[in-house]
Order: structure tokens, then sequence, then C-alpha cells
């Protein structure tokens, strides 16, 4: 089963910085959902199947 983590962080901040973590889920569009809900300066969403970044919106740039 899939798992997606969000990460939402300010400028500065350390992508690995604990307090990042803003959850978990099941599913990429209820993540996404998610992370509009409150964006954050960086916002990624990791698959914990292959550690990879496969969604990431910057206020300030661009998605993956």
């Amino acid at each position: 089963m899939r798992r997606y983590i969000l990460l939402q962080y300010m400028h500065g901040q350390k992508a690995d910085d604990p307090l990042s973590m803003a959850g978990t889920f099941d599913d990429l569009r209820k993540a996404q959902a998610a992370a509009g809900e409150r964006l954050h300066d960086v916002n990624e969403i990791i698959d914990t199947n292959d550690w990879t970044v496969v969604w990431r919106f910057h206020k300030h740039g661009t998605r993956l």
C-alpha cells in the first residue's frame, strides 16, 4: 500500500526538521488537498515506496 508524507516548511527551514511533517496519507490527491488548505513557502509530497518527491509546490516558484 502506498503512503505519502506531506512536508511543509518555510525557506531557510530544514526539510528534515520533524516540525515540517504535516501528515501522512493513503491517497496522493488527499495529500495535495491538505497541502492546498494551508500553503507554506515549500510544500512537498514524498512517496514512501521509493522515498522520492512526487509533488512539489513553491509559493514563489514551480511545481514538480
